[in-house]
């Protein structure tokens, strides 16, 4: 490795303007593959396996219209009294507003709902009060038809005595005809012997008055029996209707305290403080978080701005306020001018202080693109390229320095050009390679997590970071081969080809210089 990486040194220092130019045709590329494939960067992480990605994933296929994101907007009374009716009036002329608003698909006010709220709970106490009215008003009649029912089984009962009473009058009238019936007989046979006898015979046979009262007693029985059979008939229809009622009883009552159940689980979860300082607006959208234009929540931030109300301050949540980071920020505009500055001391030289940072920029500017363009069809977050920044910076400094600080050091010595760049390149380009290949495994070695978001941060910093090793051992070659001994200052190079080996600074440092040298730095 050493000696191919040598070779390149050298072939690159030779050839300085066409590595340049190539350099610059990868940096045009990546340009070009990031207007034409840029989309848009996910303020949020989505992480499979997890319990609230189970729900979420569920809430997408069993409630379709309330898997979108949402945000809160914050209002909050300045002097922390309770907000005034104008000011809860001004809120909902918001809320309302809100509703027209790209992707939003539906804004809640807070004091309609606290309303609700209130309204439902009364509700159930109400609603319980009637039930309990009702049950009492179902046992009343419960108990007025069971003392119904026992007066039809005491008027049964006289029935069925009656009903005894005139069949043993019955088997007497029987008893009494069959008696007829043998001296019918008699008379018959002594008919030729007593025809004198007929009339008496005939006198002697049961009256006509008393069997029709008895057919008369056996009608009333019958038509007794009767009301009773339709009085016992209205007693059922009346049960069926107390049944009924009850029925209906119990499921309003279930009803009841399922609605009661959901107010309990929704207690502490307040929309309106109970000072009544405080109120929060939540905004639907009808597209999920990962979905989400930025465009769409900044439309809701731009509308509530616009729209202040006098008296009352307000706040958005993350949902809202996050948006997509800059790739570019104070942060590492800082980070680059310290560097600047720390590299201006160390190498004493404009030209060579300029030389990591510029092939950082480089570094970044191709790894970060590239990264880009496939944001259109990869779900990428958006911090994915700012790490990319981050490491792109960190490593494409130091390993370039390390190329750099090694040529001085040999220039110093005498070394010939060309030759110092092939061995500087050959030696710190070695370590420059391994280093970079422990950080690109450890990076890549993120997507067995499982985790789609990270795994892809972990790719796109390896990437930057095998750019960085890449344009530090052909693209920083190729700069000291064009800038020649101007990476040293005037008064190093006064001094090239006198400074021997312990005079560099490679000579063993002093046991007491080495321990304060490590004290000062830590």
């Amino acid at each position: 490795m050493a000696e191919l990486l040598y070779r390149l040194g050298k072939a690159s220092a030779k050839r300085a303007w066409i590595v340049i130019v190539a350099w610059a045709a990868v940096l045009g590329l990546a340009g070009g593959a990031f207007a034409v494939g840029f989309g848009t960067l996910a303020t949020s992480f989505d992480v499979p396996g997890t319990a609230s990605g189970e729900v979420i994933d569920e809430l997408a296929e069993e409630l379709p219209d309330y898997a979108g994101a949402s945000g809160q907007v914050v209002y909050h009374a300045e002097d922390g009294e309770a907000l005034t009716a104008d000011q809860q009036a001004d809120i909902a002329a918001v809320a309302e507003g809100l509703s027209d608003l790209p992707d939003v698909a539906q804004v809640v006010d807070p004091f309609e709902t606290e309303q609700e709220r209130a309204d439902r709970e009364q509700e159930i106490v109400d609603g319980r009060a009637e039930i309990e009215d009702g049950q009492e008003q179902l046992d009343a009649g419960q108990e007025q038809l069971d003392a119904a029912l026992d007066d039809l089984e005491a008027g049964q009962e006289q029935l069925e005595a009656g009903q005894e009473q005139l069949d043993a009058g019955q088997e007497q009238l029987d008893a009494a005809l069959d008696d007829l019936a043998a001296g019918q007989e008699q008379l018959e046979a002594g008919q030729e012997q007593l025809d004198a006898a007929r009339e008496q015979a005939e006198a002697a046979g049961a009256p006509a008055e008393q069997i029709a009262a008895l057919d008369a007693q056996q009608a009333e029985l019958d038509a007794q029996q009767e009301q009773l059979d339709a009085a016992r008939e209205e007693i059922a229809a009346q049960q069926a209707e107390l049944d009924e009622g009850r029925a209906d009883l119990v499921e309003g009552a279930e009803q009841l305290e399922l609605g009661a159940d959901l107010l309990a689980l929704s207690d502490g979860i307040r929309v309106v403080s109970e000072d009544g300082a405080t109120a929060l607006v939540n905004v639907s959208f009808d597209v999920p978080l990962l979905e989400l234009d930025a465009a769409s929540k900044e439309a809701v931030i731009s509308y509530v701005e616009a729209n202040p109300i006098e008296g009352v301050e307000y706040a958005f949540s993350s949902t809202l306020a996050q948006s997509v980071p800059n790739l570019i920020g104070v942060g590492e505009i800082a980070g680059l001018a310290i560097a600047a500055v720390v590299l201006l001391v160390m190498l004493g030289t404009v030209i060579a202080a300029a030389l990591p940072i510029v092939t950082a920029l480089v570094g970044v500017g191709i790894a970060v693109l590239a990264a880009l363009s496939l944001s259109g069809v990869l779900d990428m977050s958006s911090v994915t390229p700012v790490l990319g920044i981050m490491l792109g910076l960190a490593v494409g400094i130091d390993y370039s320095l390390f190329i750099i600080n090694r040529h001085r050091k040999q220039l110093l010595e005498g070394a010939e050009m060309r030759e110092s760049i092939g061995l500087a390149n050959g030696t710190a380009g070695n370590a420059v390679t391994f280093a970079g290949s422990t950080v690109i495994i450890a990076l890549l070695a993120l997507n067995i997590t499982g985790i789609p978001f990270l795994g892809l941060m972990g790719t796109v910093g390896a990437f930057a970071v095998l750019i960085a090793v890449l344009i530090a051992v052909t693209l920083t070659p190729a700069l000291l081969g064009l800038i020649g001994p101007r990476v040293l200052n005037r008064r190093a190079r006064a001094k090239v080809g006198s400074v021997h080996h312990e005079d560099s600074g490679a000579a063993p440092m002093g046991t007491w210089r080495a321990v304060l040298t490590a004290a000062g730095a830590i």
